[in-house]
């Protein structure tokens, strides 16, 4: 029983800020985004950067999504980021949920993103 109340205590102060002078945490990754919106990254507080870097061929389109229902993420909608196009959030700019989308097939993209 002690050692679940202790995991659950860290998983509450996860995204505390850090102390004055600590270093941001840096987490990259690569996800395929297709013709139904993906999530790329989940909404995260303490997020400071978002980097995106598309490397497939197929132009995607970069968002938020709620839902197929509400204000969900489309081609039509969306900022078009073509292959070899980069985008940035800095200084905290998108600390939500961030998604994208293809109109047809599929498309690589990488992430990386800084938080504290």
């Amino acid at each position: 029983m002690r050692r679940v109340l202790f995991a659950l205590a860290l998983a509450s102060v996860a995204f505390l800020p850090l102390p004055a002078g600590a270093s941001d945490i840096e987490r990259h990754g690569t996800i395929t985004c297709a013709d139904t919106a993906t999530q790329i990254v989940p909404a995260h507080p303490g997020r400071r950067s978002l980097y995106l870097f598309l490397v497939g061929a197929t132009t995607v389109f970069l968002g938020q999504h709620v839902s197929a229902t509400d204000r969900p993420l489309t081609a039509a909608n969306g900022r078009q980021l073509a292959q070899n196009g980069t985008f940035a959030f800095e200084n905290g700019e998108m600390r939500g949920a961030f998604h994208c989308i293809t109109s047809s097939g599929s498309s690589d993209l990488r992430w990386t993103e800084t938080y504290q």
